[in-house]
């Protein structure tokens, strides 16, 4: 989980501003949640990275069980 409700926040915004991005990098429509969470795991060990944190994306993913 991440420290803070704001870090989960900014690596969901990080997240969708990717997607929408990349959307036409998406191959099968089915596989749209499992590669939208691919890129939220990413950006957050991106963002965490520097300061030697892993994060389990627990918070962050039943926020998109919420979308």
């Amino acid at each position: 989980m991440t420290k803070n409700e704001e870090d989960a926040l900014d690596c969901i915004q990080e997240a969708i501003l990717q997607s929408y991005i990349s959307i036409k990098d998406l191959r099968q429509e089915e596989y749209f949640k499992t590669w939208l969470i691919k890129i939220l795991i990413n950006k957050c060990n991106a963002l965490f990275s520097s300061i030697l944190f892993i994060p389990c994306c627990v918070f962050i993913i039943l926020i998109l069980d919420v979308i």
